[in-house]
């Protein structure tokens, strides 16, 4: 994907420090490493999800090898969790890092550049947003990483920040919201509760022009959303009626992934149907589970089924295909109560039911020890797809619990 992330923080600090700065975006560990040869940086901070934990703590050791002390290491990211708890694990797992950037890492990675420009020794006070270590002891500002206000922000994509990235060896990603308001324990989403913001509607639809000019001759090249909820609120369905026009104009996209709103609201119909074959997951009305004890367990409430019979009604009317998602291995769930689950799919008429076992990730709750101790989890781990490589000599392998 494009780095969209990393992208709206360097943005947003090269607007907030202007000169006093310069950035530089990487995708590849090696050209991040040899780019940490050819020019030392002041800050390394790195994007953190299940998918390159290993990657980092590689690339980190390596990069506290080259520099020593002299560079600010840290982590920001999905994986970061809230909890006092996780950050004093997550130190022992990252022995390189000096700090964590917590939630929505704007603000606070800029209150860490600042002090790194004002002070000598940034750790002398605590610093909103991060937490670091003094002597082996955390240190946490005010945690300020759920309000951001959006249109204070600058888009990468209309600065030509992401210029780089647009081109058929990427996937676009844009971003219309932020939050989510549902609170399910296995998501990394599900640990914040705050206001849904949306970014500023003529920036939206100008970065979906953007993109779409610059991947004209991609057109093949599926588009992602990476809204929570895209359809929660009244708003997208402007979005979805800009999205198609820029479809129809451009040639770009000719197609389109999304999760819809959990509810599957008016709002959401509205979306789906005027996004019509644009939209590659068609109606998708994700479960998860339907054993009420489970539900309880991972604080989510589904359509009920009169709902969901309603809905997937709908969505045939309108001749677009419907699916569902189902977790096996929640708390609460076991094989007598899943396997009826499937059955009750099927006869419901998904187009596609599919089914994953949970995995336990960084920055959820139910990776919390005080989670797992309470519903006595027995995990295992396994690698995780293709993503293993060679690091400049040092053999990487990603898994997942």
């Amino acid at each position: 994907f494009v780095p969209l992330s990393i992208a709206n923080i360097a943005a947003y600090c090269e607007k907030m420090f202007g000169s006093s700065v310069s950035t530089s975006l990487h995708k590849d560990a090696g050209s991040l490493l040899n780019s940490i040869d050819s020019n030392p940086p002041d800050i390394v901070a790195l994007s953190f999800y299940h998918w390159n934990t290993a990657l980092n703590r590689v690339v980190l050791k390596q990069i506290r090898e080259k520099l020593g002390d002299r560079a600010v290491l840290c982590l920001g990211g999905p994986s970061i969790d809230s909890d006092h708890e996780e950050h004093e694990r997550l130190f022992r797992t990252f022995s390189d890092v000096d700090a964590f950037v917590i939630n929505e890492g704007e603000a606070g990675f800029s209150n860490l550049v600042e002090r790194v420009l004002a002070s000598t020794n940034p750790w002398e006070e605590p610093i909103d947003g991060v937490v670091f270590q003094k002597d082996r002891q955390c240190v946490r500002g005010l945690d300020i990483g759920l309000s951001t206000n959006l249109a204070e922000l600058v888009s990468p994509y209309l600065s030509g920040m992401l210029d780089p990235f647009l081109n058929a060896s990427f996937l676009p990603i844009i971003q219309t919201s932020r939050l989510c308001p549902y609170t399910c324990t296995f998501c990394a989403s599900g640990k914040n509760s705050g206001k849904l913001r949306g970014f500023p509607m003529d920036i939206v639809n100008e970065e979906f022009t953007y993109v779409a000019k610059k991947y004209r001759e991609h057109g093949h090249l599926v588009l992602n959303l990476a809204d929570d909820n895209f359809g929660i609120l009244k708003r997208d369905v402007e979005i979805a009626r800009h999205i198609r026009k820029t479809a129809d104009r451009f040639g770009y996209p000719q197609g389109l992934r999304f999760y819809s709103d959990k509810n599957f609201g008016e709002t959401s119909k509205h979306v789906v149907d005027i996004l019509g074959d644009l939209n590659k997951y068609g109606a998708n009305f994700s479960l998860q589970t339907q054993t009420k004890d489970s539900l309880n367990q991972i604080k989510r409430k589904n359509l009920r089924p009169e709902k969901l019979e309603e809905s997937i009604a709908w969505a045939r009317s309108k001749n677009l295909t419907t699916s569902t998602e189902f977790i096996f291995g929640l708390p609460g769930e076991s094989l007598d109560s899943f396997v009826p689950q499937l059955t009750n799919a099927i006869e419901l008429g998904f187009s596609a039911v599919n089914c994953g076992n949970l995995m336990i990730l960084d920055g959820t709750e139910m990776r919390r020890k005080s989670f797992k101790e309470l519903y006595r989890h027995s995990t295992k781990f396994r690698i995780n797809g293709s993503n293993y490589g060679d690091i400049d000599g040092e053999f990487s392998v990603e898994s997942e619990e």
